[in-house]
């Protein structure tokens, strides 16, 4: 995905983590799934909007999209890249008001998705995210020892 953002020279994007509502279909069968681990009301309303993993993915281990997750950081708006897109954008738009606006909206989610790592980094240490709040046996998570971890 972040190969065909910089290849495709997209000025403006934006990232969100899928938030199971509760009394949405998507809760109900996530809950069915046993997959929901933040289930504490109201304590827990905090957790629900797009910068908080409140339910358990499937194939992929919270490290493994806490790893993507940094990838993307790095390769769209760390360092120069928010610059190079923007140079990029003039290159090919000939639009400089577009391309600082497309510039702008990047900067402001570079301190969103800044947020939202920090928001996972919170997560994997607390390790609410392996603990089983289901009275089922059904769900049997480890927490993996994570290696090493990118901030």
């Amino acid at each position: 995905m972040t190969e065909f953002i910089l290849e495709n020279n997209i000025d403006i994007l934006t990232f969100g983590i899928n938030c199971p509502f509760p009394k949405t279909q998507l809760y109900a069968r996530l809950d069915s799934e046993k997959r929901i681990f933040r289930k504490d009301y109201p304590e827990d309303w905090q957790y629900y909007d797009t910068a908080h993993v409140v339910h358990r993915l499937v194939d992929m281990t919270l490290e493994d999209f806490m790893e993507g997750m940094q990838y993307v950081y790095d390769h769209l708006y760390a360092g120069d890249n928010l610059r190079t897109r923007f140079r990029n954008s003039i290159k090919t738009t000939k639009n400089p008001r577009n391309s600082m606006f497309g510039f702008r909206v990047g900067s402001d989610w570079k301190q969103v998705f800044e947020q939202v790592l920090q928001n996972l980094k919170e997560l994997y240490d607390s390790g609410d995210y392996y603990k089983d709040w289901y009275t089922s046996n059904a769900v049997t998570v480890t927490k993996p020892v994570m290696v090493s971890a990118s901030t």
